[in-house]
């Protein structure tokens, strides 16, 4: 989708998406942030992995976490927060998006 698009920062995907493929935003290093809107229930593999990742927010609306392909969805960084619907917090930490983002999962309204 955006493979390698140097000059992307921030970026919301449309309602209507429901699949991000693999690849789609690998080797978007200046992207900031992401909102993964609520009717996406599957992430491909390298999705979001690039070296020297500036991602600093990811928020993630579905209630119910996507299934991520793989161990390499996104860049592991200790810097990324992941946003996600009030109520959903334990069904994320209990899911493979915990290894990603573990201690920096947190809560919002939407």
């Amino acid at each position: 989708m955006f493979y390698d698009c140097e000059s992307l920062v921030t970026i919301n995907i449309p309602e209507s998406v429901t699949t991000i493929g693999h690849g789609a935003f690998s080797g978007c290093r200046k992207l900031k942030s992401i909102t993964i809107p609520k009717n996406v229930n599957y992430i491909g593999n390298f999705a979001f992995n690039y070296y020297d990742s500036n991602l600093s927010t990811i928020i993630c609306l579905p209630t119910e976490p996507p299934i991520l392909e793989g161990n390499d969805v996104f860049t592991r960084s200790n810097s990324t927060t992941l946003q996600v619907p009030r109520g959903s917090l334990e069904r994320y930490k209990a899911s493979d998006w915990n290894k990603y983002f573990e201690g920096r999962i947190v809560e919002i309204e939407e």
